[in-house]
């Protein structure tokens, strides 16, 4: 989907009634119905995306994803933007360098399917429990070393 803003009159005029309405108008494509749906589901649905193969097989987040960068007419190229996805960007020789368009290196630079390894050490809040039970065992500790103290 484009946006259009209404102007009315040529030049100047056409112009400065484009600067005085420019906010409402943009403001009125934001909260357009297709433009609430899409935002939702894409909000909704892209954590859900783990490699590049699961993006091309969503049409709706692809849409949304390529539209960002500008590259909504490649929707039918799924082989080429997966593979632009699953490379590394900064690869020599790679497929985005090749191409020489700044839109499919951001975009490829943006998702980073490059495979990760994930520990579970860098979860979110992995170290309270382990820190929770250090510090139990040190307490613990105190505790039997003053018991010892005092019957001594």
């Amino acid at each position: 989907m484009t946006y259009t803003p209404m102007i009315s009159g040529s030049g100047l005029v056409g112009w400065q009634m484009l600067q005085r309405t420019i906010s409402t108008q943009k403001a009125a494509f934001d909260n357009s119905p297709e433009i609430a749906r899409e935002s939702k589901y894409f909000r909704e649905n892209i954590g859900s995306i783990a490699t590049a193969e699961n993006l091309v097989e969503n049409r709706r987040l692809l849409n949304v994803t390529l539209s960002a960068f500008g590259l909504q007419d490649q929707i039918e190229s799924k082989f080429l933007i997966q593979r632009v996805l699953e490379e590394d960007p900064d690869a020599e020789g790679s497929l985005v360098s090749r191409l020489g368009n700044s839109a499919y290196t951001a975009l490829a630079n943006i998702l980073d399917f490059s495979e990760t390894v994930f520990h579970k050490t860098q979860e979110e809040g992995f170290g309270v429990s382990i820190f929770q039970r250090y510090e139990a065992s040190m307490l613990s500790d105190l505790e039997e070393t003053q018991r010892r103290s005092i019957s001594e």
